[in-house]
């Protein structure tokens, strides 16, 4: 007997862990057909939803939450952005751009991405 696993989109969409997840579930047919179009939009999101300028001025309004968060924000936004970068270099779900492929590459490697 086979078991289906069905996915939905993410219960909440504020969080980037979910989105950069639903993404590559989208983009790869994880439990769902394969929709790589949906995966580079929800790349975006998860990348977008990082909050970087509280990570750039420590003293901005809820700076302190957001230096406890840091690390995860950075894994966060370097694979995210790794990620967008695969899609780009292969052409999955958008135009492929070598040359944007490797400047996401090389963003997601100066943020501590291990595989950029």
């Amino acid at each position: 007997m086979s078991r289906r696993i069905t996915c939905g989109l993410p219960r909440s969409r504020t969080i980037p862990t979910g989105m950069l997840l639903y993404a590559l579930a989208c983009r790869h047919g994880w439990g769902m057909r394969s929709n790589e179009k949906e995966g580079v939009r929800w790349l975006r999101k998860a990348v977008d939803s990082v909050g970087l300028e509280m990570l750039a001025d420590p003293d901005a309004p809820g700076a302190s939450k957001a230096k406890e968060l840091q690390k995860a924000y950075r894994v966060q936004f370097a694979l995210s952005i790794y990620e967008l970068g695969v899609s780009y270099l292969n052409g999955w779900g958008i135009e492929q751009d070598k040359s944007l492929a490797l400047r996401c590459f090389e963003i997601a490697g100066q943020w501590g991405d291990v595989d950029a």
